[in-house]
Protein backbone atom coordinates (compact mmCIF):
# COMPACT_ATOMS: atom_id res chain seq x y z
CA UNK A 1 0.00 0.00 0.00
CA UNK A 2 1.51 3.58 -1.06
CA UNK A 3 0.91 6.10 2.08
CA UNK A 4 -1.28 8.77 1.07
CA UNK A 5 0.66 11.02 2.74
CA UNK A 6 3.97 11.01 0.88
CA UNK A 7 1.78 11.63 -2.32
CA UNK A 8 0.60 14.95 -0.74
CA UNK A 9 3.45 16.23 0.99
CA UNK A 10 4.64 18.75 -1.93
CA UNK A 11 1.32 19.69 -2.05
CA UNK A 12 1.01 20.86 1.52
CA UNK A 13 3.79 22.48 1.17
CA UNK A 14 2.38 25.01 -1.63
CA UNK A 15 -0.31 25.34 0.15
CA UNK A 16 1.28 26.74 3.37
CA UNK A 17 3.40 29.21 0.95
CA UNK A 18 -0.06 30.53 -0.82
CA UNK A 19 -1.45 30.67 2.45
CA UNK A 20 1.45 32.50 3.64
CA UNK A 21 2.63 34.40 0.71
CA UNK A 22 2.02 39.04 0.93
CA UNK A 23 0.10 38.38 -2.31
CA UNK A 24 -2.59 36.01 -3.38
CA UNK A 25 -1.44 33.23 -6.35
CA UNK A 26 -3.07 33.58 -9.45
CA UNK A 27 -6.05 31.66 -10.06
CA UNK A 28 -6.42 29.01 -12.64
CA UNK A 29 -8.72 28.07 -14.83
CA UNK A 30 -9.24 24.56 -14.75
CA UNK A 31 -12.67 24.42 -16.57
CA UNK A 32 -10.99 25.68 -20.01
CA UNK A 33 -8.61 22.72 -19.47
CA UNK A 34 -8.71 19.65 -22.33
CA UNK A 35 -10.15 16.68 -21.05
CA UNK A 36 -8.92 13.76 -22.91
CA UNK A 37 -11.76 12.19 -24.92
CA UNK A 38 -13.68 8.94 -24.11
CA UNK A 39 -12.27 5.60 -25.47
CA UNK A 40 -13.82 5.18 -28.61
CA UNK A 41 -14.14 0.98 -28.87
CA UNK A 42 -16.65 -0.01 -25.72
CA UNK A 43 -15.31 -3.22 -25.25
CA UNK A 44 -11.53 -1.41 -24.36
CA UNK A 45 -11.30 -1.18 -20.18
CA UNK A 46 -10.89 2.04 -18.75
CA UNK A 47 -7.27 2.50 -17.10
CA UNK A 48 -7.40 2.35 -13.39
CA UNK A 49 -8.10 5.86 -11.73
CA UNK A 50 -4.51 6.92 -9.45
CA UNK A 51 -6.20 8.90 -6.65
CA UNK A 52 -2.63 9.69 -5.00
CA UNK A 53 -1.45 11.90 -8.42
CA UNK A 54 -4.53 13.17 -9.09
CA UNK A 55 -4.48 14.81 -6.00
CA UNK A 56 -1.16 16.35 -6.91
CA UNK A 57 -2.44 17.28 -10.17
CA UNK A 58 -5.47 18.99 -8.52
CA UNK A 59 -3.56 21.18 -6.30
CA UNK A 60 -1.06 21.82 -9.21
CA UNK A 61 -3.72 23.80 -11.14
CA UNK A 62 -5.63 25.02 -7.94
CA UNK A 63 -8.70 22.70 -8.50
CA UNK A 64 -8.39 22.20 -4.24
CA UNK A 65 -12.16 21.02 -4.72
CA UNK A 66 -10.91 18.41 -7.12
CA UNK A 67 -8.10 17.21 -4.54
CA UNK A 68 -10.77 16.96 -1.55
CA UNK A 69 -12.77 14.48 -3.66
CA UNK A 70 -9.58 12.87 -4.63
CA UNK A 71 -8.42 12.68 -1.15
CA UNK A 72 -11.88 11.19 0.03
CA UNK A 73 -12.06 8.69 -2.86
CA UNK A 74 -8.11 7.37 -2.30
CA UNK A 75 -9.23 7.39 1.97
CA UNK A 76 -12.14 4.84 1.02
CA UNK A 77 -9.79 2.53 -1.19
CA UNK A 78 -6.96 2.99 1.46
CA UNK A 79 -7.45 4.27 5.23
CA UNK A 80 -4.34 5.99 6.68
CA UNK A 81 -3.38 6.98 9.91
CA UNK A 82 -5.21 9.85 11.67
CA UNK A 83 -2.24 12.22 11.23
CA UNK A 84 -2.60 12.02 7.10
CA UNK A 85 -5.70 14.16 7.94
CA UNK A 86 -3.73 17.29 8.61
CA UNK A 87 -3.04 17.23 5.21
CA UNK A 88 -6.69 17.01 4.29
CA UNK A 89 -7.31 19.78 6.74
CA UNK A 90 -4.85 22.36 4.35
CA UNK A 91 -7.02 21.47 1.32
CA UNK A 92 -10.45 22.50 3.42
CA UNK A 93 -8.25 25.52 3.96
CA UNK A 94 -7.26 25.75 0.63
CA UNK A 95 -10.62 25.93 -0.71
CA UNK A 96 -12.05 28.02 2.37
CA UNK A 97 -13.88 24.62 4.44
CA UNK A 98 -12.92 26.75 7.71
CA UNK A 99 -15.40 24.72 9.98
CA UNK A 100 -14.85 21.07 8.71
CA UNK A 101 -11.29 22.00 8.68
CA UNK A 102 -10.88 22.47 12.51
CA UNK A 103 -12.74 19.79 12.95
CA UNK A 104 -10.63 17.96 11.03
CA UNK A 105 -7.35 19.21 12.81
CA UNK A 106 -8.66 18.85 16.12
CA UNK A 107 -9.21 15.83 15.53
CA UNK A 108 -5.65 14.43 15.09
CA UNK A 109 -5.00 16.63 17.88
CA UNK A 110 -7.14 14.14 20.44
CA UNK A 111 -5.29 11.57 19.30
CA UNK A 112 -1.84 13.42 19.05
CA UNK A 113 -1.63 16.75 20.60
CA UNK A 114 2.30 16.95 20.14
CA UNK A 115 1.33 16.86 15.64
CA UNK A 116 3.22 19.82 14.83
CA UNK A 117 1.79 19.46 11.58
CA UNK A 118 -1.55 19.94 12.81
CA UNK A 119 -0.35 22.73 15.46
CA UNK A 120 0.46 24.73 12.22
CA UNK A 121 -2.63 23.97 10.41
CA UNK A 122 -4.53 25.69 14.00
CA UNK A 123 -2.31 28.51 13.50
CA UNK A 124 -3.66 29.06 10.02
CA UNK A 125 -6.83 28.64 11.39
CA UNK A 126 -6.18 30.90 14.34
CA UNK A 127 -4.70 33.30 12.13
CA UNK A 128 -7.53 33.44 9.34
CA UNK A 129 -10.16 34.02 12.46
CA UNK A 130 -7.57 37.29 13.76
CA UNK A 131 -7.17 35.74 16.62
CA UNK A 132 -3.34 36.58 17.08
CA UNK A 133 -3.02 35.89 20.64
CA UNK A 134 -3.83 32.16 19.62
CA UNK A 135 -1.64 31.69 16.54
CA UNK A 136 1.34 33.13 18.47
CA UNK A 137 0.46 30.86 21.58
CA UNK A 138 0.49 27.78 19.02
CA UNK A 139 3.19 28.68 16.96
CA UNK A 140 5.14 29.38 20.33
CA UNK A 141 3.89 25.39 21.20
CA UNK A 142 5.22 24.02 17.86
CA UNK A 143 9.01 25.42 18.80
CA UNK A 144 8.65 24.28 22.32
CA UNK A 145 8.57 21.01 20.46
CA UNK A 146 10.68 21.46 17.93
CA UNK A 147 12.95 24.39 18.29
CA UNK A 148 14.10 24.27 14.36
CA UNK A 149 10.69 23.85 13.11
CA UNK A 150 11.24 26.50 10.04
CA UNK A 151 7.49 26.68 9.29
CA UNK A 152 6.71 28.24 12.78
CA UNK A 153 9.82 30.68 12.62
CA UNK A 154 8.30 32.62 9.20
CA UNK A 155 4.92 32.29 10.66
CA UNK A 156 5.81 34.29 13.48
CA UNK A 157 7.87 36.35 11.52
CA UNK A 158 4.71 37.52 9.17
CA UNK A 159 2.99 38.33 12.33
CA UNK A 160 5.87 40.30 14.01
CA UNK A 161 5.86 41.86 10.46
CA UNK A 162 2.37 42.94 10.67
CA UNK A 163 2.96 44.71 14.51
CA UNK A 164 5.84 46.50 12.95
CA UNK A 165 8.00 44.88 15.28
CA UNK A 166 10.80 45.05 12.78
CA UNK A 167 13.72 43.80 14.58
CA UNK A 168 12.07 40.48 16.05
CA UNK A 169 10.71 40.10 12.74
CA UNK A 170 14.01 39.96 10.96
CA UNK A 171 15.47 37.37 14.02
CA UNK A 172 12.15 35.11 13.43
CA UNK A 173 12.98 34.86 9.57
CA UNK A 174 16.77 34.57 10.04
CA UNK A 175 15.75 31.38 12.45
CA UNK A 176 13.35 29.99 9.80
CA UNK A 177 16.48 30.34 7.17
CA UNK A 178 18.70 29.32 9.18
CA UNK A 179 16.86 25.45 8.75
CA UNK A 180 15.99 25.84 5.29
CA UNK A 181 17.37 28.31 3.64
CA UNK A 182 15.69 28.36 0.36
CA UNK A 183 12.25 28.57 2.19
CA UNK A 184 10.34 31.76 -0.35
CA UNK A 185 7.94 32.55 2.27
CA UNK A 186 10.48 32.97 4.86
CA UNK A 187 13.16 34.38 1.97
CA UNK A 188 9.77 37.05 1.10
CA UNK A 189 9.07 38.25 4.68
CA UNK A 190 12.91 38.68 5.60
CA UNK A 191 13.29 40.98 2.22
CA UNK A 192 10.28 43.02 3.56
CA UNK A 193 11.66 43.37 7.33
CA UNK A 194 14.91 45.11 6.03
CA UNK A 195 12.75 47.04 3.07
CA UNK A 196 10.94 48.62 6.25
CA UNK A 197 14.33 48.86 8.15
CA UNK A 198 15.33 51.28 5.25
CA UNK A 199 18.05 48.62 4.19
CA UNK A 200 17.06 48.74 0.65
CA UNK A 201 20.65 47.42 -0.31
CA UNK A 202 20.57 43.90 1.68
CA UNK A 203 16.96 43.61 0.50
CA UNK A 204 17.85 44.41 -2.78
CA UNK A 205 20.21 41.26 -2.79
CA UNK A 206 18.03 39.47 -1.55
CA UNK A 207 14.96 39.73 -3.66
CA UNK A 208 17.47 39.42 -6.54
CA UNK A 209 18.57 35.74 -4.49
CA UNK A 210 15.12 34.51 -4.66
CA UNK A 211 14.74 35.66 -8.40
CA UNK A 212 18.03 33.61 -9.42
CA UNK A 213 16.22 30.31 -8.01
CA UNK A 214 12.46 31.35 -8.76
CA UNK A 215 12.58 33.38 -12.02
CA UNK A 216 8.96 33.19 -12.10
CA UNK A 217 7.90 34.61 -8.80
CA UNK A 218 6.20 37.81 -9.79
CA UNK A 219 6.09 39.15 -6.04
CA UNK A 220 10.06 39.01 -5.93
CA UNK A 221 10.06 41.50 -8.65
CA UNK A 222 7.17 43.57 -7.28
CA UNK A 223 9.29 43.50 -4.06
CA UNK A 224 12.76 44.11 -5.41
CA UNK A 225 11.20 47.12 -7.71
CA UNK A 226 10.44 49.28 -3.99
CA UNK A 227 14.20 48.38 -2.95
CA UNK A 228 14.92 49.89 -6.61
CA UNK A 229 12.36 53.10 -5.78
CA UNK A 230 14.38 53.64 -2.56
CA UNK A 231 17.77 53.81 -4.18
CA UNK A 232 16.43 55.94 -7.20
CA UNK A 233 16.89 53.46 -9.54
CA UNK A 234 12.94 54.15 -10.86
CA UNK A 235 13.82 52.62 -14.70
CA UNK A 236 15.10 49.68 -13.23
CA UNK A 237 11.95 49.30 -10.91
CA UNK A 238 9.91 50.07 -13.63
CA UNK A 239 11.44 47.03 -15.45
CA UNK A 240 11.10 44.79 -12.32
CA UNK A 241 7.31 45.96 -12.42
CA UNK A 242 6.96 44.98 -15.78
CA UNK A 243 8.36 41.30 -15.26
CA UNK A 244 5.65 41.21 -12.56
CA UNK A 245 2.96 41.95 -15.03
CA UNK A 246 4.90 39.59 -18.03
CA UNK A 247 4.22 36.91 -15.46
CA UNK A 248 0.65 37.83 -14.65
CA UNK A 249 -1.02 40.30 -16.70
CA UNK A 250 -4.24 40.39 -14.97
CA UNK A 251 -2.56 41.12 -10.89
CA UNK A 252 -4.19 44.10 -10.04
CA UNK A 253 -1.84 45.53 -7.72
CA UNK A 254 1.49 45.13 -10.11
CA UNK A 255 -0.50 48.15 -12.33
CA UNK A 256 -1.56 50.01 -8.97
CA UNK A 257 2.45 50.20 -8.51
CA UNK A 258 3.95 50.43 -11.39
CA UNK A 259 1.38 53.61 -12.32
CA UNK A 260 1.96 55.14 -9.09
CA UNK A 261 5.60 55.12 -9.89
CA UNK A 262 5.12 56.46 -13.57
CA UNK A 263 3.03 59.08 -12.20
CA UNK A 264 5.44 60.56 -9.09
CA UNK A 265 8.19 59.59 -9.76
CA UNK A 266 8.74 59.18 -13.90
CA UNK A 267 6.48 61.71 -14.80
CA UNK A 268 5.01 59.66 -17.34
CA UNK A 269 1.15 60.66 -17.42
CA UNK A 270 -0.09 58.69 -20.41
CA UNK A 271 1.63 55.14 -18.93
CA UNK A 272 0.27 56.17 -15.06
CA UNK A 273 -3.44 56.20 -17.29
CA UNK A 274 -2.96 53.36 -19.19
CA UNK A 275 -1.86 51.02 -15.85
CA UNK A 276 -4.79 52.44 -14.34
CA UNK A 277 -7.37 52.03 -16.87
CA UNK A 278 -6.11 48.45 -17.28
CA UNK A 279 -6.15 47.85 -12.97
CA UNK A 280 -10.19 49.24 -13.67
CA UNK A 281 -10.46 46.37 -16.50
CA UNK A 282 -9.35 43.83 -14.18
CA UNK A 283 -11.40 44.63 -11.06
CA UNK A 284 -14.28 47.74 -11.41
CA UNK A 285 -15.61 47.42 -8.48
CA UNK A 286 -12.19 47.84 -6.58
CA UNK A 287 -11.76 51.82 -5.57
CA UNK A 288 -8.11 51.83 -5.56
CA UNK A 289 -7.20 52.65 -9.52
CA UNK A 290 -10.15 55.90 -9.46
CA UNK A 291 -8.43 57.21 -6.51
CA UNK A 292 -4.98 57.74 -9.08
CA UNK A 293 -7.10 58.28 -12.10
CA UNK A 294 -9.36 60.58 -10.53
CA UNK A 295 -6.20 62.28 -9.26
CA UNK A 296 -4.72 62.86 -12.87
CA UNK A 297 -8.07 63.65 -14.16
CA UNK A 298 -8.39 66.31 -11.87
CA UNK A 299 -4.97 68.20 -12.30
CA UNK A 300 -6.15 68.00 -15.83
CA UNK A 301 -9.23 69.72 -15.17
CA UNK A 302 -11.46 67.23 -16.42
CA UNK A 303 -13.74 67.50 -13.55
CA UNK A 304 -16.42 65.45 -15.36
CA UNK A 305 -14.20 62.50 -15.54
CA UNK A 306 -12.40 63.22 -12.21
CA UNK A 307 -15.92 63.47 -10.76
CA UNK A 308 -16.82 60.09 -11.92
CA UNK A 309 -13.43 58.27 -10.60
CA UNK A 310 -13.98 59.83 -6.85
CA UNK A 311 -17.99 59.26 -7.34
CA UNK A 312 -16.45 55.31 -7.48
CA UNK A 313 -14.62 55.78 -4.59
CA UNK A 314 -16.96 56.83 -2.21
CA UNK A 315 -19.60 54.07 -3.56
CA UNK A 316 -16.52 51.24 -2.84
CA UNK A 317 -14.97 52.69 0.14
CA UNK A 318 -17.53 55.62 1.70
CA UNK A 319 -15.09 56.28 4.99
CA UNK A 320 -12.38 56.91 2.67
CA UNK A 321 -12.44 60.47 3.94
CA UNK A 322 -9.52 61.79 1.48
CA UNK A 323 -11.42 61.82 -1.06
CA UNK A 324 -14.67 64.19 0.46
CA UNK A 325 -13.28 67.57 0.25
CA UNK A 326 -11.92 67.23 -3.03
CA UNK A 327 -14.96 66.02 -4.62
CA UNK A 328 -17.29 67.90 -2.95
CA UNK A 329 -15.43 70.73 -4.92
CA UNK A 330 -15.37 69.66 -7.87
CA UNK A 331 -19.19 68.95 -7.86
CA UNK A 332 -19.78 72.70 -6.35
CA UNK A 333 -17.39 73.75 -9.27
CA UNK A 334 -19.95 71.77 -11.75
CA UNK A 335 -22.96 73.63 -10.42
CA UNK A 336 -24.19 70.54 -8.90
CA UNK A 337 -24.34 72.44 -5.24
CA UNK A 338 -27.13 69.38 -4.23
CA UNK A 339 -24.85 66.45 -4.55
CA UNK A 340 -21.66 68.78 -3.24
CA UNK A 341 -23.25 69.29 0.17
CA UNK A 342 -23.39 66.11 1.94
CA UNK A 343 -19.02 65.85 0.85
CA UNK A 344 -18.32 68.99 1.90
CA UNK A 345 -19.88 68.36 4.97
CA UNK A 346 -18.32 64.87 5.45
CA UNK A 347 -14.86 66.93 5.46
CA UNK A 348 -16.09 69.61 7.54
CA UNK A 349 -16.06 66.71 10.39
CA UNK A 350 -13.27 65.67 9.33
CA UNK A 351 -11.30 69.11 9.10
CA UNK A 352 -13.21 70.89 12.22
CA UNK A 353 -10.78 73.77 12.32
CA UNK A 354 -10.89 74.13 8.20
CA UNK A 355 -14.18 76.40 8.49
CA UNK A 356 -14.42 77.51 4.77
CA UNK A 357 -16.53 73.81 4.30
CA UNK A 358 -19.61 75.32 6.07
CA UNK A 359 -19.26 78.65 4.44
CA UNK A 360 -19.44 76.53 1.00
CA UNK A 361 -22.00 74.27 1.87
CA UNK A 362 -23.99 78.19 2.42
CA UNK A 363 -23.95 79.00 -0.81
CA UNK A 364 -24.95 75.50 -1.87
CA UNK A 365 -27.94 76.53 -0.03
CA UNK A 366 -28.17 79.55 -1.29
CA UNK A 367 -27.59 78.91 -4.85
CA UNK A 368 -30.33 76.01 -4.36
CA UNK A 369 -33.18 79.09 -3.14
CA UNK A 370 -33.16 76.59 0.16
CA UNK A 371 -32.69 80.23 2.47
CA UNK A 372 -34.77 78.49 5.57
CA UNK A 373 -32.27 75.38 5.31
CA UNK A 374 -29.06 77.64 4.96
CA UNK A 375 -30.04 79.71 8.30
CA UNK A 376 -30.90 76.44 10.07
CA UNK A 377 -27.80 74.88 9.28
CA UNK A 378 -25.46 78.41 9.78
CA UNK A 379 -27.07 78.67 13.01
CA UNK A 380 -25.77 75.30 13.89
CA UNK A 381 -22.51 75.17 12.92
CA UNK A 382 -21.57 78.67 13.88
CA UNK A 383 -21.43 76.56 17.47
CA UNK A 384 -18.46 75.32 16.51
CA UNK A 385 -16.37 78.65 15.39
CA UNK A 386 -14.78 81.74 17.49
CA UNK A 387 -16.13 84.26 18.05
CA UNK A 388 -13.12 86.07 16.77
CA UNK A 389 -13.02 84.14 14.09
CA UNK A 390 -13.18 85.39 10.74
CA UNK A 391 -15.59 82.83 9.55
CA UNK A 392 -18.16 84.08 12.23
CA UNK A 393 -18.20 87.63 10.68
CA UNK A 394 -18.63 86.07 6.93
CA UNK A 395 -21.92 84.00 8.52
CA UNK A 396 -23.44 87.37 9.05
CA UNK A 397 -23.67 87.27 4.81
CA UNK A 398 -26.00 84.75 4.74
CA UNK A 399 -28.18 85.26 8.07
CA UNK A 400 -28.72 89.15 7.68
CA UNK A 401 -29.33 91.19 4.86
CA UNK A 402 -27.28 94.16 4.19
CA UNK A 403 -24.42 92.36 5.77
CA UNK A 404 -22.09 92.99 2.86
CA UNK A 405 -20.55 96.39 3.86
CA UNK A 406 -19.54 95.18 7.41
CA UNK A 407 -17.96 92.16 6.25
CA UNK A 408 -16.31 93.48 3.28
CA UNK A 409 -14.56 95.73 6.11
CA UNK A 410 -13.70 92.77 8.52
CA UNK A 411 -12.28 90.87 5.11
CA UNK A 412 -9.92 93.89 4.41
CA UNK A 413 -8.40 94.02 7.87
CA UNK A 414 -7.71 90.40 8.28
CA UNK A 415 -4.09 90.40 9.15
CA UNK A 416 -4.01 86.30 8.47
CA UNK A 417 -3.04 86.50 4.63
CA UNK A 418 -4.50 82.64 4.69
CA UNK A 419 -7.61 83.94 6.32
CA UNK A 420 -8.21 86.45 4.32
CA UNK A 421 -8.00 85.14 0.83
CA UNK A 422 -10.58 81.86 2.21
CA UNK A 423 -13.24 84.62 3.54
CA UNK A 424 -12.73 87.10 0.17
CA UNK A 425 -13.45 83.77 -1.75
CA UNK A 426 -17.26 83.89 0.46
CA UNK A 427 -17.37 87.30 -0.54
CA UNK A 428 -16.96 87.24 -4.03
CA UNK A 429 -19.26 84.38 -4.49
CA UNK A 430 -21.78 86.52 -2.63
CA UNK A 431 -21.40 89.62 -4.52
CA UNK A 432 -21.59 87.17 -7.54
CA UNK A 433 -25.12 85.80 -6.31
CA UNK A 434 -26.36 89.62 -5.45
CA UNK A 435 -25.46 90.73 -9.39
CA UNK A 436 -22.46 92.52 -8.84
CA UNK A 437 -20.27 90.45 -11.17
CA UNK A 438 -17.47 93.44 -11.48
CA UNK A 439 -16.99 93.30 -7.66
CA UNK A 440 -16.80 89.49 -7.42
CA UNK A 441 -14.55 89.56 -10.61
CA UNK A 442 -12.10 91.97 -8.64
CA UNK A 443 -12.32 89.67 -5.53
CA UNK A 444 -11.54 86.48 -7.50
CA UNK A 445 -8.75 88.28 -9.48
CA UNK A 446 -6.88 89.05 -5.87
CA UNK A 447 -6.99 85.23 -4.99
CA UNK A 448 -5.91 84.52 -8.09
CA UNK A 449 -2.31 86.78 -7.17
CA UNK A 450 -2.43 86.08 -3.91
CA UNK A 451 -3.34 82.50 -2.71
CA UNK A 452 -1.29 79.72 -2.25
CA UNK A 453 -0.38 77.56 -5.31
CA UNK A 454 -2.53 74.14 -4.44
CA UNK A 455 -4.77 76.37 -1.85
CA UNK A 456 -8.99 75.61 -2.25
CA UNK A 457 -9.68 79.08 -2.52
CA UNK A 458 -7.08 79.75 -5.45
CA UNK A 459 -9.12 76.06 -7.42
CA UNK A 460 -12.31 78.09 -7.19
CA UNK A 461 -11.99 81.54 -7.59
CA UNK A 462 -9.60 80.23 -11.08
CA UNK A 463 -12.55 77.91 -12.13
CA UNK A 464 -15.57 81.07 -11.56
CA UNK A 465 -13.12 83.51 -13.33
CA UNK A 466 -12.75 80.61 -16.23
CA UNK A 467 -17.05 81.81 -16.93
CA UNK A 468 -15.89 85.85 -16.97
CA UNK A 469 -12.66 84.87 -19.59
CA UNK A 470 -14.62 82.80 -21.57
CA UNK A 471 -17.12 85.58 -22.30
CA UNK A 472 -14.70 87.97 -22.52
CA UNK A 473 -16.08 90.23 -19.74
CA UNK A 474 -13.17 91.24 -17.64
CA UNK A 475 -11.70 94.58 -17.79
CA UNK A 476 -7.80 94.69 -18.59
Amino acid sequence: MRPLAAFLLCAVTLLAACMTTPAPAPEVDVESATEPSPPIEAEIPEPEVDFYSSISAAVSVGNIDQAISSFEEAYQEEPEDPSTYVLYANLLIAAGKIEEARETVNSVLEEEPDNTDALFSLSLLEGMAGNEAGQTALLNKILDIDPRDARAHGSLGELYLQQKQLAIAEDAFQKSLSVEPDNLVSLMGYGNALLRQDKYGKAHNLFTKVIEKNPDYMFAYADRSRAKIQAGDYSGAEADLSKAIELDPDFYWHYIDRGRLRLVNIADIDGALDDFDRAVEIDPDYFYAYIFRGGIFDRQNLRQEAIADYLRVVKGKPDYYFIHGTLGLLLFAENRYGEARPYLEKAYAYEAEEHLYPMLVAICYREEGLEVELKEYLKKKLVGIPRESIFYAVARLFLESGAGGYVTGAVSGEQNVLLRMKALLILAMHYEFEGYPSIAQKYFLEIEEKAGPTSVELRLASWRLDKYRSKAVIDE
